[in-house]
């Protein structure tokens, strides 16, 4: 029998849970795996896993040793190293592992995901059979905790790994956060509501997206501003039937403190945060500043590392968990997902965005703005260095070329521009007629050519309130922008005037907008 550490995350069960079986007792294979990162590993028991040929470890055969948690129920010294457990179950059903410090762990043959950097509060629903169970975990950085707790409800809430926002003084808007929900069951959960009542505000329903079987989804879901911090969450089934409860906290801050913003990544669609730290003194001649975290912080804590400055907006991003993909890949999209945010947050001077990171964020931000590297623009200098940067490091890692040219392939690249001879624009008024210069009076965004005239009809910042009772149809819509809207807002209003048959979004830039015109005009 093999037991494990008492739970380490909390969940909203009821008071007469029953005691969880600990794992105390396991075999390990250490130094299975090279460390190092690597594309791919040389694993000879995922090849055995793979071909079929796995079998039950023993105990001083084929490198297997025996091994003990200490008093904290923690195995120690596991690099690199496969931990095999066994563990028998009075009553089959669902449960919930609690495990620490395993990227991945085999529940009876079923590969499932793990919590590598050991937060402690990822519990993982897994159904077990009576009697004797087979647990085979990958701990790759030295430690390993694991436990078991009968799963009492069919569907329940995860109230330890919530992304909130921060309700803002005097802001009354409704905001997202998201919180993992437990499907305990064998059959896809749906028709699932998560009721969110805000201390001294009102309750905003939301309707959850499908659970598949035996897992944990983090679902969205709306919250209203109300006096207070607590917020109550009820988890009601199909038939409105109550099938869990928690509680959480959020903070209420000043406008100008540091404070959290939620928002749907165009990633992926999920619920993430960014930390704002605004200037003292707001002007559209401000600087704004990215800043990207090192490891094991957040964009929170990122946020907290500065003091506020008097002409300074920050913006910190979360790279996907405070470790995350070292700002590449997801982590680069993560970041520059934010600074479009940010940037239609804060007013700025476009001409004064920089880029800073601390420790891993210092690498991210070589990696996004390395001077060397020119900003990898198509075609350029520095994209040819990244690509040959790449290259080298394939060939390190001893892959084989595959392009009609070694590592690449070539291509015709079409590049379109603006054909400024026959490209005009102007308006008239009354009987005066004024001709815009490109680059200097107007920028122009899209493609094809186009030969569009029409009214032009003043339509405020473009919000659905502000279009109401307008007639667009076959006119221009005017925009005046005080602050840069970011790519989501510009994206919905587009799609308004659209609907509203508008001819096209004409937007007049502030002084801010005009060096920004004329970037984009060269």
């Amino acid at each position: 029998m093999i037991p494990i550490l008492a739970p380490l995350v909390a969940f909203s069960l009821p008071a007469a849970d029953p005691a969880p079986i600990n794992i105390r007792e396991a075999l390990a294979l250490s130094g299975a795996v090279r460390g190092g990162r690597i594309p791919f590993e040389r694993d000879p028991v995922q090849e055995a896993l793979a071909r079929g040929t796995f079998s039950e470890p023993m105990e001083n055969q084929g490198g297997w040793a025996a091994i003990q948690a200490d008093k904290d129920g923690v195995f120690q010294n596991l690099r690199a190293a496969y931990v095999w457990a066994t563990v028998e179950i009075p009553e089959a059903g669902a449960y919930l592992l609690n495990a620490k410090g395993n990227s991945a762990v085999y529940v009876n043959g079923v590969p499932r995901p793990g919590d590598v950097y050991s937060y402690g509060y990822f519990p993982l629903p897994v159904n077990l059979k009576k009697g004797r169970n087979t647990l085979l975990f990958f701990a790759g950085r030295g430690t390993l905790a694991a436990s078991l707790t009968k799963a009492e409800k069919r569907a329940q809430l995860n109230p330890a790994d919530p992304t909130l926002p921060d309700f803002l003084a005097g802001d009354g808007k409704t905001l997202l956060g998201a919180l993992p929900v437990l499907n305990n069951t064998e059959k896809s959960l749906t028709g699932l509501t998560l009721a969110v009542t805000t201390e001294g505000g009102r309750t905003v329903i939301s309707k959850l997206p499908a659970i598949p079987p035996m897992t944990a989804r983090k679902m969205a879901f709306s919250l209203a501003p109300g006096t207070g911090t607590k917020l109550s969450l009820v988890l009601r089934g199909p038939k409105g039937e109550t099938l869990d409860t928690a509680q959480l906290s959020v903070r209420t801050r000043k406008p100008a403190e540091t404070h959290r913003k939620t928002f749907v990544s165009q990633i992926d669609g999920s619920v993430q945060y960014w930390a704002a730290v605004p200037a003292t003194r707001p002007s559209n001649g401000n600087a704004l500043a990215l800043t990207l975290h090192g490891a094991s912080v957040e964009a929170q804590g990122q946020a907290d590392a500065y003091g506020p400055h008097e002409d300074v907006s920050l913006a910190a991003a979360t790279n996907r968990r405070p470790y995350g993909f070292d700002w590449e890949d997801w982590g680069r999209a993560d970041a520059l997902e934010v600074l479009a945010l940010a940037e239609g947050y804060f007013p700025h001077d476009p001409a004064r965005v920089s880029l800073t990171g601390h420790s891993m964020g210092g690498h991210g931000t070589w990696s996004l703005a390395s001077d060397e590297l020119e900003g990898r623009d198509t075609p350029s200098a520095g994209q040819r260095i990244a690509a040959r940067f790449i290259r080298a490091r394939l060939e390190r890692l001893g892959f084989q070329p595959a392009g009609d040219d070694g590592f690449f392939d070539r291509y015709t690249l079409e590049k379109t521009g603006v054909d400024l001879s026959a490209s005009t624009a102007g308006y008239t008024r009354g009987t005066s007629e004024t001709a815009l210069v490109f680059g200097q009076d107007y920028a122009f965004f899209g493609g094809g050519e186009h030969d569009l005239t029409g009214e032009i009809v003043f339509v405020g910042a473009g919000q659905e309130s502000e279009l109401a009772g307008l007639d667009l149809k076959g006119k221009w819509a005017l925009v005046v922008e005080k602050t840069r809207a970011g790519w989501e807002e510009r994206q919905q209003r587009v799609q308004r005037l659209q609907a509203a048959g508008a001819l096209g979004l004409l937007s007049a830039p502030d002084p801010a907008g005009k060096d920004a015109a004329e970037r984009d005009a060269r």
